[in-house]
């Protein structure tokens, strides 16, 4: 546990836990074949900002304010995920005949939204069912353990980020 008590090792961890994360739903699709859908897409987008973010801090290791400033775009993108996750839970949740999909077919998001939600929507290439449930450990899906982790990243960085910046680094740090 010393090793989140400065800033460095803080966001060191949670880029490594990023990287991971994101190397397994990279195994997930490409070798046990599970098709990501939308939701998940924008929850791997979600990880993969928090992971550069913390990157950019662990290397930085910053001061007092430093720690502080990275802590606002890691929480933006943490509760992001967050917030993603708990939506696709929310669909995993639903009765069949109420979990009707992710988003709008194509044509509706063009004519509603425009050429950028098109343009998201094709460079997603998701093809998975939001509601289908085809991973699961210890009885929690996957969109389960990613809210639960991104929810242990945000109370990280607000504890350590927020609340507990010491005023000097540690030696060790």
């Amino acid at each position: 546990m010393k090793i989140l008590a400065s800033s460095r090792g803080l966001y060191g961890s949670i880029a490594l836990l990023c990287a991971c994360f994101m190397g397994y739903a990279f195994y997930s699709e490409y070798v046990d074949g599970l098709d990501p859908c939308h939701l998940c897409i924008l929850q791997r987008w979600a990880m993969i900002g928090l992971g550069l973010f913390a990157l950019i801090a662990a290397v930085h290791a910053p001061d007092r304010l430093g720690t502080r400033l990275y802590a606002i775009p890691t929480l933006f993108f943490a509760g992001l995920g967050a917030a993603v996750a708990g939506r696709h839970v929310y669909v995993q949740q639903l009765p069949p005949e109420m979990a009707t999909g992710c988003l709008a077919p194509m044509d509706m998001l063009m004519a509603n939204n425009g050429l950028w939600a098109a343009i998201k929507k094709v460079l997603s290439s998701a093809t998975g069912d939001c509601a289908l449930i085809d991973w699961a450990f210890l009885g929690l899906t996957m969109p389960a353990w990613v809210l639960i982790w991104f929810v242990v990243f945000a109370l990280a960085i607000v504890f350590r980020g927020l609340l507990f910046v010491p005023s000097k680094a540690p030696k060790w740090a």
